[in-house]
């Protein structure tokens, strides 16, 4: 018997036959190919073939079958009720509330809290530590310079050791000194005129080496330099407390940037959704019915949505129109750069 005269007539559905022989009989009455109604529904050929077998445990779950069956019957021109109707009697037992899960999720509701835990709960770990290293880094600053302004502010006299502070400003304070012409204090202090008279054989000049001990030779170097308001045994000091901290924010900033998300997706309603990126992992798969969804992942992004109208989609922060991709409420594409 040939294949023609076993086709049914338009808007019948055989008995003991699911929705898909009918689809396949209204297909070969048109003359249409398999590879014709893939690229128009935007599905591959094996998903069409397996429709028109039924053969539904090989397909996603009923609510998304549903979803083709009205699709195609739209394409072939034939009214989609009688075959939605058909498909509920001959669909599996549980199919219409179960998702088949990809790696790492149980149901589109775990993955869709898993998704966001991950990205949500990453982002408030980090905000806390870089607080407690800011918090840790004031607390330190702060023990020292109470450390340093005690060691300064000695309450045990002129007799006290000189501390480390004070030597370092010492020391950092010297090369202040060339900038003040030293021919003035030459002339005030004939010490340092090399005068070779019996007089300097018979008692010698002191050396310059005694002379920083000297209460006024110290008050004069505190002096030398012009125009600053404090001694500049102060300002070392100042120096010498302020120790700038490495800034925790600007060294993430490649982190923050390598863990941006890829993908940000905006559900208002129920939709079925497949995202499968360059390393051929698929990060989504099943039915959302609302709420967000953050995913990261290796472009190019291979992804299928079920329903467009409600779903919004944004790529590096960027929106992304899903009209343009769309063939009816389903849109099928590649997205991102390789």
């Amino acid at each position: 018997m040939s294949e023609q005269q076993t086709r049914p007539t338009e808007g019948q559905v055989t008995a003991g036959n699911g929705p898909g022989s009918h689809l396949r009989d209204e297909r070969l009455r048109r003359e249409l190919t398999l590879e014709e109604v893939a690229s128009r529904l935007h599905l591959d050929r094996a998903t069409i073939e397996k429709l028109e077998r039924d053969d539904y445990p090989a397909l996603p779950p009923m609510t998304f079958v549903r979803g083709y069956v009205r699709s195609y019957s739209v394409l072939l021109g034939i009214d989609p009720d009688p075959l939605v109707a058909r498909l509920k009697q001959v669909a599996p037992a549980g199919e219409d509330s179960t998702l088949k899960a990809g790696p790492g999720m149980d149901s589109a509701g775990n993955r869709r809290k898993s998704v966001a835990g991950s990205a949500g709960g990453r982002l408030p770990v980090m905000a806390l530590s870089i607080a407690l290293l800011i918090a840790v880094a004031g607390t330190a600053g702060w023990l020292l310079s109470r450390e340093e302004a005690d060691s300064v502010v000695d309450p045990s006299g002129e007799d006290a050791t000189v501390s480390p502070a004070e030597t370092e400003a010492t020391e950092v304070t010297e090369p202040i000194q060339p900038t003040e012409p030293t021919e003035p204090r030459s002339a005030e202090s004939p010490l340092t005129e090399p005068e070779p008279t019996e007089r300097e054989s018979a008692e010698p000049t002191p050396s310059l080496a005694a002379v920083p001990v000297d209460p006024t030779v110290e008050a004069e170097v505190g002096e030398a330099a012009p125009g600053m308001d404090s001694p500049p045994q102060t300002a070392a000091i100042a120096d010498l407390l302020f120790v700038p901290e490495p800034d925790p924010l600007n060294g993430d900033s490649s982190n923050a940037t390598d863990m941006a998300v890829n993908l940000g997706f905006v559900f208002t309603g129920e939709s079925w959704v497949e995202v499968t990126d360059a390393q051929g992992d698929r990060l989504m798969f099943g039915l959302v019915t609302s709420g967000e969804e953050q995913l990261q992942g290796e472009p190019p992004f291979d992804i299928v949505i079920g329903d467009v109208s409600a779903v919004s989609l944004s790529y590096r922060g960027e929106a992304v129109d899903l009209e343009q991709h769309a063939r009816g409420n389903v849109a099928r594409f590649t997205l991102g750069d390789s």
